[in-house]
């Protein structure tokens, strides 16, 4: 009998990847969301947690200030383009879409706009790329996400995640150069998604400055990976008053665990270093309850369902609205709903148990505008 069999009849593993996949498996977080606890109490502890493990800066400004680049009139609306400084040695270019009818006599609702993985600040307001050439996006019309919101009455702020349009290096690849700087992130202390929510806890503080925007009336809405940084800026900001989540919901640790080898399981700028070990994205969305919020591209339905526990728990399920992808909406067209997910298993695959229609991933207005103005205008 060889050290393997022996460490086996321990449930042991002498192999150190299958050492790590096993404690993935069983690791069990600290403060995921359980419906015995006391709500508030948890929900206060997690924010707390969060705060911590995004690493955000001490000597950031949260002043709201900025400079103005520019002024654009455009069809009942203009367009100002400003930069926000965040924190020493950081700029932040943004675009604002204005309503002609919004001044300070007639506030209207404004809402933080974020982007996709690569989508630019110009793709959301509609407005032309930065290097002249037509967008790459493959649904340009939908994610012009302030656009849509400006038609609809609201002052939209439209911005990019780190590294992508304005904010990446001239001439570089997207996807290499942000691995690159993301790796070096984490290997300083640092992480991509609390580098980028505290840009936009910045720009939430300057929207609340304006005269033309209700500050009683905010808003984060994002698309993809910008939805990572709006479930923590809705949970960080008691100004934010609703979150648009345009992503399918699924736990992204078991997602990890149960893909193949060879399957692609995240970039570095997905990764908050020790969350697991707290909390998954599910727990951090049940943790939003009570405040209102929508889901437009449904998901894994079992953790969907832990969500809309948690908004049962806090007595606020009229303020959780759920949609699946077209394609999935009829519960009979969800073939592997509730079934455990097998390990070893296909990236394609997974996305049939989180009922995702890849090729229909963008950012739904038809679902949000309504949704948005039944909570503000209604």
């Amino acid at each position: 009998m060889d050290a393997k069999d022996i460490a086996a009849k321990r449930k042991a593993h002498i192999k150190t990847e299958d050492f790590l996949l096993e404690y993935f498996r069983n690791l069990k977080q600290k403060l995921a969301y359980n419906p015995e606890n006391n709500f508030n109490s948890w929900k206060a502890e997690v924010i707390d947690r969060l705060e911590k493990l995004l690493k955000m800066p001490e000597n950031g400004d949260l002043s709201g200030e900025s400079d103005l680049i520019w002024v654009k009139e455009r069809n009942g609306y203009r367009v100002e383009k400003h930069v926000i400084y965040p924190e020493p040695f950081s700029a932040v270019p943004f675009l604002v879409l204005i309503p002609d009818k919004a001044n300070p006599t007639n506030k209207v609702p404004g809402v933080l706009c974020i982007s996709g993985s690569s989508g630019t600040k110009e793709l959301l307001a509609n407005e032309p790329e930065m290097d002249g050439k037509p967008t790459p996006n493959k649904h340009p019309y939908h994610n012009r996400m302030a656009w849509h919101y400006a038609q609809a009455g609201y002052a939209a702020v439209s911005v990019e995640n780190p590294g992508v349009g304005e904010l990446k290096k001239d001439e570089a690849n997207i996807w290499s150069d942000r691995s690159e700087f993301s790796a070096r992130m984490l290997m300083r202390g640092r992480n991509y998604i609390g580098i980028s929510t505290h840009q936009k806890l910045c720009l939430i503080e300057w929207m609340k400055k304006r005269d033309y925007i209700s500050p009683q009336k905010l808003a984060v809405s994002a698309h993809s990976l910008g939805a990572e940084p709006a479930i923590a800026l809705s949970l960080l900001s008691d100004d934010i008053k609703a979150m648009v989540y345009n992503d399918f919901v699924g736990n992204r640790l078991e997602r990890k665990n149960k893909l193949q080898r060879n399957e692609l399981i995240g970039g570095y700028w997905h990764e908050i270093p020790d969350m697991f070990e707290w909390f998954t994205f599910i727990d951090l969305m049940a943790a939003n309850a009570p405040k209102p919020s929508l889901f437009t591209e449904g998901g894994i339905t079992a953790d969907l369902d832990i969500v809309r526990e948690s908004y049962k728990k806090a007595v606020a399920t009229e303020n959780l609205e759920i949609h699946y992808y077209k394609k999935f909406r009829n519960p009979e067209n969800r073939l592997r709903e509730y079934d455990p997910i097998l390990e070893n298993i296909t990236l394609q695959t997974y996305f049939e148990y989180a009922n995702v229609d890849v090729g229909n991933h963008f950012f739904k207005e038809y679902h949000a505008i309504p949704w948005l103005d039944n909570h503000f205008k209604g």
